[in-house]
């Protein structure tokens, strides 16, 4: 009976401790959001500026941007002028993914 009750009490903290795969839920997107959010303000951040609008060492004001997601990611992968790729930061496509996200949210 204790055997029983261990192995219901395993499996219903095993099914509620399981999230649902990113993109299937609001909360999910969110997280992805502030991930994105973090990972550019870690390495984004001194010469776009948080709002994406500083410009430093010639870095282009993102609240501007016409790149589409793809010419984002490219931009991150190969980088561009003074901005070098973001390849070790970025190696999880998901990372880019939440990265690219957060830089269309800067735009007006």
């Amino acid at each position: 009976m204790v055997l029983r009750f261990a192995v219901l009490s395993f499996s219903l903290l095993l099914l509620f401790a399981c999230k649902p795969p990113a993109g299937d839920c609001e909360e999910c997107e969110a997280e992805a959001n502030i991930s994105g959010k973090s990972l550019f303000m870690d390495q984004c951040l001194s010469c776009h500026g948080a709002d994406g609008k500083l410009g430093n060492s010639g870095a282009k004001d993102l609240s501007i941007s016409k790149l589409t997601p793809e010419e984002i990611k490219e931009v991150l992968s190969e980088g561009k002028g003074a901005m070098p790729p973001a390849l070790e930061l970025l190696a999880d496509p998901n990372h880019m993914d939440s990265v690219v996200q957060f830089v269309q949210s800067l735009r007006k």
